[in-house]
């Protein structure tokens, strides 16, 4: 993988875009060139729901294994450095050593830890989440990192901003599919919202398809 923008993806989203391969496929579709990468926590959350909820999840484990083996996938080392130990701390107001012990949502406090320290770094890199506690705390360090006035950017991201970015591709051609593909998905997701309070459908989301395929 590139050394370019990157998404780091938690359990939720990763399981409900890897669970069927026309999902995966419209999941590399909205993220187009932006690098997908995960904590070793998720990695390990992921296996494991896919072997306790087989008719869900079933496939998730041998795609999860097969986009890592060919490199569309990075794996990040949850290892205690310095930089990873004190956003951690930060984040939850614990040690690291300590919160590594509780599994509780430890894979999503994971994927905002690493991707403030990727952003205090410099990069521009996004979370891939959906809960709704875990995305008011990555969007609480969104804030923070643009308060530093640094070159590095967070941004958050949920399912809808993926399928908004594969909207009109092959995979995700026609509001239908759209439709289709989400209600899906909702039957793999709890943190999901209805389709009607979302703009998957929104009539302008898709005039600007239209108008984007014409030219």
């Amino acid at each position: 993988m590139s050394d370019g923008p990157g998404a780091i993806v938690d359990a939720g989203p990763a399981l409900t875009f890897l669970a069927r391969k026309d999902t995966t496929r419209i999941l590399y579709a909205g993220l187009g060139k932006v690098d997908l990468l995960a904590p070793e926590q998720v990695g390990r959350e992921v296996i494991r729901k896919s072997r306790k909820e087989r008719r869900r999840f079933g496939a998730a484990e041998a795609t999860w294994k097969k986009v890592v083996a060919a490199n569309r996938l990075t794996v990040l080392p949850d290892d205690q450095t310095p930089e990873l130990a004190a956003a951690v701390q930060r984040l939850c107001l614990m040690p690291m050593s300590e919160r590594m012990r509780q599994q509780k949502d430890l894979g999503e406090l994971l994927v905002i830890a690493h991707a403030a320290v990727r952003a205090e770094a410099g990069d521009d890199v996004a979370v891939l989440i959906q809960e709704r506690n875990g995305t008011t705390m990555a969007h609480n360090e969104a804030r923070r990192i643009k308060n530093l006035g640094g070159t590095g950017r967070l941004r958050v991201w949920d399912t809808q901003t993926i399928l908004l970015r594969a909207a009109g591709s092959a995979h995700l051609a026609d509001k239908p599919t759209m439709k289709t593909i989400y209600e899906t998905m909702l039957a793999l997701d709890d943190a999901l919202p209805p389709i009607s309070e979302t703009t998957l459908l929104s009539a302008d989301v898709w005039a600007k398809i239209e108008e984007d395929r014409a030219h």
